[in-house]
């Protein structure tokens, strides 16, 4: 099956090498004429894009500059707790904006829960990039990721996972307490790792990237997305560029490494997202706000 599904994205590839040039030299215009007959002209600037308008009267927003809309997608629509209707430029991207955002606030919990059965365990946070304990490195993904989480399953899996760690018994109680604490939202090092990711996505998405066309177009597609665990039918070790390599090098930097395959490849393609967004609305649109 894995052989199968290796020649199937091979195959997507090559489709997606051939008509590269195309999406390239019409999928910009394509996708502004759809968005002026739904959302008025970009002369009057669209003035049925309310989310949008919504979006650039916050005071911290700037949306005239790639910076400025790379800063404000992560930090205003990823990590942001504010109710708000996803902008328009953002419409055909709904489904994976809200994917990342429920990532985000997972690998934050998580994180936060490997560093503390580091901690009982008295080792470092390194020791959660190696192979012995993925077993229980996925059990512990998968009770965080299931449909309804169950207090005492993620603190299960947090105490196997210690006990693997140090090789024998750790402090049950004081981890447990630690563990409930990061659930219910009120652990310092939650909030510290939640501030840390979005570092880690801002690195990731200012970061100039090489392997990918200036439209934003990936050279290569990779496979599964976290749901309910890791890569549910996916393919492992897919062709990455270097700054896929680049970006799980900084999640393992930023203490963010159970999760750092996942935050890795959704990081580089929320910037794909992005940069699409201010090549197709940039000088039309958002420049003009």
């Amino acid at each position: 099956m894995k052989k199968v599904s290796v020649c199937e994205v091979d195959l997507l590839n090559a489709k997606l090498a051939q008509i590269a040039p195309f999406i390239k030299a019409q999928g910009s215009e394509y996708e502004r004429g759809r968005f002026e007959e739904a959302f008025g002209s970009f002369d009057v600037g669209c003035e049925n894009a309310l989310a949008m308008q919504a979006w650039s009267g916050v005071e911290t927003v700037d949306l005239k500059t790639k910076a400025g809309l790379i800063k404000a997608t992560v930090e205003n629509l990823v990590f942001s707790n504010a109710k708000m209707d996803l902008p328009e430029v953002y419409l055909m991207d709904m489904d994976f904006i809200m994917r990342v955002r429920r990532l985000a606030t997972v690998t934050g919990v998580g994180n936060a829960i490997a560093i503390h059965c580091c901690s009982a365990a008295k080792v470092g946070v390194g020791c959660l990039t190696g192979t012995e304990l993925q077993v229980d490195k996925e059990r512990l993904v998968l009770a965080l990721t299931a449909e309804r989480i169950e207090e005492s399953d993620v603190v299960e899996c947090a105490l196997r996972l210690s006990k693997g760690l140090a090789g024998g018994d750790v402090d049950e109680g004081g981890l447990k307490g630690r563990v409930l604490e990061t659930l219910k939202g009120t652990d310092a090092v939650a909030k510290l790792i939640a501030k840390r990711t979005q570092s880690f996505f801002l690195n990731v998405a200012e970061r100039e990237r090489k392997g990918v066309e200036e439209s934003g177009i990936p050279v290569t597609l990779r496979s599964g997305l976290m749901d309910g665990g890791r890569e549910k039918g996916g393919v492992e070790n897919v062709e990455v560029d270097e700054i896929e390599e680049w970006s799980l090098k900084e999640a393992v930097r930023f203490g963010l490494g159970l999760f750092g395959e996942e935050l890795g490849g959704e990081a580089v393609k929320l910037r794909a997202v992005v940069e699409n967004a201010w090549e197709v609305f940039g000088e039309v649109y958002l420049e003009k706000l």
